[in-house]
C-alpha cells in the first residue's frame, strides 16, 4: 500500500473523525487506509493539547491560604497545575479535571 502523506490539518481532521465516530482505532485505519503506527503517532502529537486549544479555557485557582498545607505542582500531559497553600482539594480536582478534559484521556505507560 503506498503511503500518502497527510498535513497537520489533514491529521487534525482524522483524528477528530475517529474520536467523534465511535470505533476502534483499527477498524478506523483500516476504513480509511491509515497505517496504524501513523495514526497513533499523530493521536500523540496532538494529544499535547495541540488540538485543544479551540475548547480549553484557563482555569485559574484562588483561595485563602491557611495552615499546615503544602504548595504542590502537578503535571497532566503538558498542563501544569500550581497550588499555592490553602488550595482546596475540590479546587484542584477541578483544575485536574478541566486539563485532562483539554488534553485528552491520558494513556498509562
Amino acid at each position: 500500500m503506498k503511503q500518502v502523506r497527510r498535513n497537520e490539518e489533514e491529521r487534525r481532521r482524522l483524528v477528530g473523525k475517529w474520536k467523534q465516530g465511535g470505533t476502534g482505532i483499527v477498524a478506523f485505519c483500516e476504513e480509511h487506509g491509515i497505517p496504524y503506527r501513523s495514526f497513533k503517532r499523530w493521536q500523540a502529537e496532538l494529544s499535547e493539547c495541540g488540538d485543544a486549544h479551540e475548547d480549553f479555557l484557563p482555569v485559574v485557582i484562588r483561595t485563602a491560604p491557611s495552615q499546615g498545607v503544602s504548595p504542590c505542582r502537578i503535571r497532566v500531559g503538558p498542563v501544569v497545575i500550581e497550588c499555592d497553600e490553602g488550595t482546596s482539594g475540590q479546587a484542584v480536582e477541578t483544575a485536574i479535571r478541566a486539563a485532562v478534559t483539554a488534553c485528552g484521556p491520558m494513556s498509562g505507560a
